[in-house]
């Protein structure tokens, strides 16, 4: 077996683009010369919305396209072609710009944006004549593993809280993003008759379908999620559900 050996090395320097969003520029006007087909890499990281609250408002490509994959975080894209759509955990968009088109990537604040987006440049052949087009790779299109009674889905995943809850104001944000590792779901079919008996549904996966968080809003502290608190939670850094039940405890 032959080795290939390591010709370039590259080093992120840090940079803002679109209408004011910091962010680390690995690839770029640079390094075409040596990368292409690879025209740009940026990545982001960041636990402060304002570093990328501005996003990137519509603006146009050609020749190219975009990859975008969210590990952390959400972002709305729409385009010329009608597209709208929000990518979250483990989600990617795809855009061909090809012959000419318009889109904006716009990031929504969360408590950690991490992703990273990749440009590349189309063959001379279809760069002028291939058709824009978008496709968005959903968590639909990622494989769940099934168990005798329920599915198995691992990682972090986004939860939409409903304001005016126990869960809004232990977290103060309308999205989060948690880690999971069970086997059993909400039973949709007792939805209904739960809320009409006075149980809130606090916090659901972005499509509605799946129920993450339920309390009983009216009590100081009376909740049940889906996910592992202790999985995000250190000495230092308590889980806000762990710092709610005690700040709860003490009237606060």
């Amino acid at each position: 077996m032959q080795l290939r050996k390591v010709t370039h090395t590259l080093k992120g320097v840090r940079a803002t683009d679109g209408a004011g969003v910091s962010l680390v520029r690995v690839l770029g006007a640079n390094t075409t010369d040596t990368c292409d087909p690879f025209l740009m890499l940026d990545s982001f990281d960041s636990t402060d919305p304002e570093d990328y609250r501005a996003g990137f408002p519509m603006h146009p490509h050609r020749g190219i396209e975009t990859v975008t994959f969210i590990a952390r975080g959400a972002m709305v894209h729409e385009d010329h072609l009608g597209t709208k759509a929000t990518v979250t955990d483990g989600e990617a968009q795809w855009l061909t710009a090809g012959s000419g088109a318009f889109h904006s990537e716009m990031p929504q604040a969360t408590e950690r944006l991490l992703c990273v987006q990749l440009w590349l440049n189309l063959p001379a052949r279809d760069k002028l004549t291939a058709p824009p087009s978008y496709h968005g790779i959903t968590r639909d299109e990622i494989r769940e593993f099934p168990f005798e009674g329920g599915t198995l889905r691992l990682g972090a995943y986004p939860c939409v809280i409903t304001p005016d809850t126990t869960m809004a104001r232990c977290y103060g944000a309308g999205l989060i993003h948690e880690r999971h590792r069970h086997r059993y779901e909400f039973n949709n079919d007792f939805r209904d008759v739960l809320q009409d008996a006075g149980l809130t549904l606090s916090g659901t996966s972005p499509d509605g379908r799946l129920v993450e968080t339920v309390e009983l809003t009216d009590r100081p502290f009376h909740v049940g999620v889906q996910y592992h608190p202790e999985f995000k939670s250190r000495p230092n850094k308590p889980h806000p559900l762990f710092l709610g039940f005690v700040k709860a405890s003490l009237g606060e």
